[in-house]
């Protein structure tokens, strides 16, 4: 007989599914970019329009508790600078973007973000500023030094997101509108003199709400203001009603509109506290490089910057004594401007490279071409200062470059010759 079938066998199986663990959402390499740093280690502009808003140098991001980074707003970017490895800097970028030297700084586009929070702040909590990016990108945790601070923070981050937006939404009907096909209602006289309409509308509106707000609501339409002035600028330069010093000029009208409403300025001390005199020194710097240098040959005197820093920074002025403290960190701060003091007292403020001693060369070899000269007929050829070039002919005099002759007509400068004696 034939053996009796095995008994059949069953599968164990299980009435529930266990779900697989869905993976955290990983930062975006996309929406993060380097920033490059200006040589007092400023994030470069990338727009002409962008301006600077806000700086927190005692900030910690994620769970990166004790290494504080500076956390910079502008009207269109969050800017990340970072004196020492991070975690945030290590996910944010691709392996291959990954710098090897500090500082260094990224930056992510704030029309990016997609909603602000706060958090904490309380007497076991640290108050937290948390931004999200979207669905798919892990949000980014700023870490506050205090109340007052997170507060600061979520205020501006509020201000420059509905900036950015605002900046995004122009450029796009701008690009719209350009992309607008010829049709019947665009043709002709007609056409153009609806466009024209449309234009002084859209003019007329932009300035209702910019001007007619707070300095916050001005900083929030600044995009649409400084189009709005360039495109006037232009119209002027077309019909002749233009100078010649404003058509050549790099700056656009309503920035130095901007600039006289305090926007040149990115922080105060109730914000940076101890490290006030270091960032003042390092936007000072910054705009002596850019603005200012070059229209005094390399060196101005340190009452004559007081005066015009603090114009451009229009309702933030600085106190003389922090001006004087923010000169005198040039060189702890490797910066590329250098605080000069004569021996009459007279400081100046001069490009770092513009040594004592290459001064007395410059003026060794305007003598040997002209034989001698007065203090006035050098700063004429020199096109600085007459203090300036009274200071450096005596600094000359001191090291044996030049010698002097006191007249009743005037103070004669000739090249020392003994110096050269055997």
């Amino acid at each position: 007989t034939p053996p009796p079938p095995p008994p059949p066998q069953h599968r164990a199986t299980c009435s529930c599914a266990v779900p697989m663990a869905s993976a955290p959402p990983a930062y975006s390499t996309s929406l993060w970019s380097i920033c490059a740093l200006t040589s007092a280690h400023l994030p470069v502009k990338t727009d002409e329009h962008e301006v600077d808003v806000f700086v927190d140098s005692h900030v910690a991001l994620n769970e990166e508790k004790d290494k504080r980074v500076v956390l910079r707003l502008t009207t269109l970017r969050l800017v990340l600078l970072f004196s020492a490895p991070n975690a945030v800097l290590t996910h944010c970028l691709a392996p291959t973007s990954t710098p090897s030297s500090f500082p260094t700084a990224i930056s992510l586009s704030l029309a990016h973000v997609k909603k602000v929070e706060a958090h904490g702040g309380g007497l076991r909590s640290t108050p937290k500023v948390t931004l999200s990016l979207g669905d798919h990108h892990a949000p980014l945790t700023v870490r506050c030094s205090s109340t007052a601070a997170q507060s600061s923070i979520l205020s501006s981050l509020n201000s420059c997101i509905r900036s950015a937006r605002e900046t995004l939404r122009t450029r796009q009907a701008r690009a719209a509108s350009q992309r607008t096909s010829l049709s019947a209602t665009h043709a002709g006289i007609g056409g153009l003199q609806r466009r024209q309409e449309a234009k002084f509308a859209a003019h007329t509106e932009a300035l209702e709400r910019g001007l007619s707000g707070s300095m916050e609501q001005l900083c929030t339409m600044a995009e649409s203001l400084v189009s709005l002035a360039e495109e006037v600028a232009a119209a002027r330069r077309r019909e002749g009603l233009g100078n010649d010093d404003a058509s050549s000029s790099s700056r656009s009208p309503l920035a130095e509109a901007l600039a006289s409403a305090g926007f040149v300025t990115s922080g105060s001390k109730a914000t940076l506290g101890d490290e006030y005199l270091d960032e003042l020194s390092r936007q000072l710097a910054d705009w002596i490089v850019r603005s200012a240098l070059p229209l005094h040959k390399g060196v101005m005197l340190v009452t004559d910057a007081f005066c015009v820093f603090n114009r451009a920074r229009g309702a933030q002025a600085v106190s003389a004594t922090d001006f004087r403290g923010a000169c005198e960190r040039f060189a702890a701060l490797n910066l590329p401007v250098a605080l000069h003091v004569y021996s009459s007292g007279v400081m100046v403020i001069r490009d770092a490279k513009l040594t004592t001693a290459k001064v007395n060369e410059q003026i060794a070899a305007l003598l040997r071409d002209v034989g001698k000269i007065t203090a006035l007929q050098y700063a004429t050829r020199a096109s600085i200062s007459l203090m300036i070039a009274n200071e450096n002919l005596h600094a000359a005099e001191r090291a044996g470059v030049v010698c002097r002759d006191e007249t009743i007509d005037a103070v004669t400068f000739y090249p020392n010759f003994f110096a050269s004696l055997p």
